[in-house]
């Protein structure tokens, strides 16, 4: 999308006619960086699961259990 934006040269259909190279480029990044920690973050989890190390890994990652989740659904129902 961004390579087509700049051959292009698209811009916003508003009467600033913004390049669209500008928010599709901070997007691009972001999603690069969300990405990279994913990897980063799923290494770590995967590292830790075949080293048998689980009191690390539900510590740093926390999973949640059927019954956390419901009782969060009650104390966020209950503030509302």
């Amino acid at each position: 999308v961004v390579v087509d934006t700049m051959s292009y040269r698209s811009t916003a259909p508003t009467p600033w006619t913004t390049p669209l190279i500008y928010p599709q480029g901070v997007w691009f990044a972001a999603l690069l960086v969300f990405a990279a920690a994913a990897v980063v973050l799923a290494a770590r989890a995967t590292v830790l699961l075949v080293s048998r190390r689980t009191d690390d890994l539900n510590r740093e990652f926390h999973p949640k259990g059927a019954m956390e989740e419901v009782e969060v659904e009650i104390v966020d129902i209950g503030r509302r």
